[in-house]
């Protein structure tokens, strides 16, 4: 078994294995990070900041994992770390001094609003 390495800064925080329920999901502009369940003998003192890394990008956790009691002594985790992306997320993007504007979406989308802009302007 894989064994999944949770990080505080430089220091190790927690180890679990993991199994093929965790994965890897990254889609442009969209998705970029690793979903993971995994178990513990004992409650895990995960916290928002903690991450992981694979290759050389670190995955952060940026909510709380989703525990689960099985008895006394299994706990299930079920947590979400995301890539650096999603720091973007705290962020506020201005457009001709607005905050507030219409550019969103997938990258098809942003093809067919540049397709529906160009045939406007011809």
């Amino acid at each position: 078994m894989t064994e999944l390495t949770i990080l505080r800064g430089i220091e190790e925080v927690a180890s679990a294995y993991i199994d093929e329920s965790t994965g890897f999901i990254k889609k442009l502009m969209a998705d970029h990070k690793v979903r993971s369940e995994f178990y513990s003998s004992a409650p895990l003192s995960l916290q928002l900041g903690d991450h992981i890394v694979v290759g050389s990008t670190n995955y952060s956790l940026n909510r709380l994992p989703e525990i689960q009691k099985i008895n006394n002594q299994t706990y299930k985790y079920s947590a979400e770390f995301e890539g650096p992306e999603y720091g973007l997320y705290n962020k506020l993007f201005m457009y001709d001094g607005l905050t507030e504007f219409d550019y969103t979406g997938t990258p098809a989308d942003s093809k067919s609003r540049n397709c529906d802009l160009e045939s406007y302007h011809n």
